[in-house]
């Protein structure tokens, strides 16, 4: 598999920017979202968003399975309100 970098940025620091607005995201990022919505757990972020829509690929990352899925669903779930697809 080739890699390819690609510019990147920190989506807390834009949840931070648009603090006080309805924030609604869709997340379907092929197996990044397990570190993303650790890292909005980590620093509190995750209580800006007022609706997660998420769809998890726990079969892309060795070390995630459906029960660390279910976990880390749960866990944004005392936050925010969380969909999933897929």
């Amino acid at each position: 598999m080739r890699s390819c970098p690609v510019p990147a940025f920190d989506i807390s620091r834009l949840l931070r920017f648009l603090a006080g607005r309805e924030i609604h995201i869709k997340m379907d990022i092929e197996g990044a979202e397990f570190p993303v919505l650790r890292h909005l757990l980590e620093n509190g972020t995750i209580t800006l968003v007022d609706h997660l829509y998420v769809e998890f690929h726990e079969r892309f990352i060795p070390r995630e399975s459906e029960i660390s899925s279910e976990a880390l669903k749960r866990e944004c779930q005392k936050h925010t309100a969380v969909e999933l697809h897929g």
